[in-house]
């Protein structure tokens, strides 16, 4: 985008220009001779260009790299579950895997050599199957350290499951919507989670767009939350007590609105 700063500048624009490419020149209509703002244009325009195709083409050797450790994954994917489909890929994640230094295949379960009550874990892939075990390895650790430990007497290991609307008889359906008429209010189309089901998720603890997507799935269909997003910020608002500008995707300083 290219303005002429003349007739006013990009922030008075009624529209916000902060993630967008744009160029500025000074050219007063009635001025004469503009051809020294007609070659800083050029050059200015030079310079983005070279950097677009520039970064054209690294993005082109990124996303090649990409594109081969995906079809690794997919085939490797694939001989575990016979009758996974590209077509069913809704989103791609990357995330950064942590090593032992002594080796990559160790793990590293032990006492930091400067803090004997503070246990330094590295785990190497797959680190959810021995999470538990590894877990109870580190409370025994700690407990003959001399840490004193209590057990929790309230915790309760078993949580009942929120029913899944989609998974339902329409008999059961029809039983639910008679007692509560929320559950016949959809809210995610994608994965059928119903508006009972996001209130029950939220009296279990829920209090943000995540949270209620980990116990109901809404947000985790093909539209990415692209729809039921609004919806379910507007029901953690409206159950929580909040304006729908404090509600955030995952807490901290990631608020879905700025202002209502």
């Amino acid at each position: 985008m290219v303005l002429n700063k003349a007739f006013g500048k990009p922030e008075e624009l009624p529209f916000d220009l902060k993630m967008k490419r744009a160029l500025d020149y000074n050219a007063i209509e009635s001025q004469e001779d503009i051809s020294k703002e007609r070659n800083n244009l050029a050059k200015k325009l030079e310079r983005a260009l070279k950097a677009i195709i520039n970064g054209i083409e690294e993005a082109q050797d990124d996303q090649a790299a990409e594109r081969a450790d995906m079809e690794t994954v997919f085939s490797r994917a694939s001989d575990l579950v016979r009758i996974l489909s590209k077509k069913d890929i809704i989103a791609c994640y990357t995330g950064t895997r942590v090593f032992s230094a002594r080796d990559p295949e160790e793990y590293i379960i032990e006492f930091a050599p400067n803090n004997p009550r503070f246990v330094n874990v590295v785990l190497r892939l797959p680190g959810f199957t021995p999470g538990p075990v590894i877990a109870e390895t580190v409370v025994s650790m700690l407990e003959k350290s001399g840490l004193q430990l209590s057990k929790k007497e309230s915790f309760n290991p078993y949580r009942k499951r929120i029913p899944a609307f989609r998974e339902l008889s329409d008999g059961r359906r029809r039983e639910l919507i008679a007692q509560d008429p929320r559950w016949g209010h959809i809210v995610c189309r994608c994965e059928t989670v119903t508006e009972a089901e996001v209130v029950e998720a939220i009296r279990r603890g829920a209090t943000t767009l995540d949270g209620v997507k980990f116990r109901t799935r809404a947000g985790m269909g093909r539209c990415q939350a692209g729809f039921c997003s609004p919806r379910v910020v507007e029901i953690l608002a409206r159950e929580l007590s909040l304006p729908a500008t404090q509600i955030t995707k995952r807490g901290g300083n990631s608020q879905v609105l700025l202002y209502e």
